[in-house]
């Protein structure tokens, strides 16, 4: 157990401390004081940015903390994380602003998502923006910004073992 716990620690990506709205433990202040311990709040520019690594390979993962279907697969999402981390970024994003508005209430959706599915990364809270068609989704973006492997709901059977081949192949 202390190895799960080490590792996680060393995947923690604290926030740059120059930004105001953020707490010591990476988490975000918002204006009325409510603390999000597990997302960010990004506008579109915001997400833009955190969508583009050129040269690090992404997996994206765009979700609803309310909606059972995105917590359906992420034990897979957890252990691709926890074994394969030194090969790409995972981004996260929620998209709960969409369907709620109240920011405070949405924020804290996602994180008992987090807390709820045991996930020890930030999440990306959508403010304003076009919800996608369909979510979940999961996109695998290599470090050219080539799409390689995008899934509509729920994992097939197949999408492990092509999303390792493909994560360990660079």
């Amino acid at each position: 157990m202390a190895l799960l716990d080490r590792l996680r620690a060393r995947l923690r990506r604290p926030p740059p401390p120059a930004d105001p709205s953020r707490t010591e433990m990476g988490s975000e202040r918002l204006a009325d004081g409510t603390v999000l311990e597990r997302c960010v709040v990004v506008d579109g520019a915001g997400l833009q940015r955190a969508l583009t690594a050129p040269g690090r390979t992404r997996l994206v993962f765009h979700f609803l903390a309310r909606d059972p279907a995105s917590a359906h697969d992420l034990h897979e999402l957890r252990e691709l994380h926890l074994y394969y981390s030194a090969h790409f970024d995972l981004v996260s994003v929620a998209w709960d602003l969409a369907l709620d508005p109240d920011l405070p209430r949405a924020g804290a959706a996602v994180d008992a998502f987090h807390r709820d599915h045991g996930l020890t990364w930030q999440s990306l809270l959508v403010r304003g923006e076009a919800v996608p068609d369909a979510l979940p989704l999961l996109r695998l973006i290599d470090g050219q910004d080539r799409l390689r492997h995008e899934r509509l709901g729920a994992w097939g059977s197949g999408d492990r073992p092509l999303i390792e081949r493909l994560l360990t192949a660079h």
